[in-house]
């Protein structure tokens, strides 16, 4: 998901992440994810994923990501 924010130019770290797996996930197989930025406010981004195998989704995730600049300034 941090790679999602990258594409579009954001430096965050996670601050909240959740992930429901709705069926199990084989390990040692190809897995596809697919992230997209569903908003961005100034300093907080609402980031979600999908993993899927052989086309099924697997696991759905939602996160919080805070802008590492905002984090900087708090020091």
């Amino acid at each position: 998901m941090t790679n999602c924010l990258f594409a579009h130019g954001k430096v965050a770290v996670t601050g909240e992440i959740t992930i429901k797996f709705e069926h199990s996930v084989a390990i040692e197989r190809f897995a596809f994810i697919k992230a997209w930025l569903t908003k961005s406010f100034s300093t907080l981004h609402l980031v979600e994923a999908d993993l899927s195998q052989q086309g099924k989704v697997l696991a759905r995730a939602t996160g919080k990501f805070m802008d590492r600049s905002y984090m900087n300034a708090k020091k």
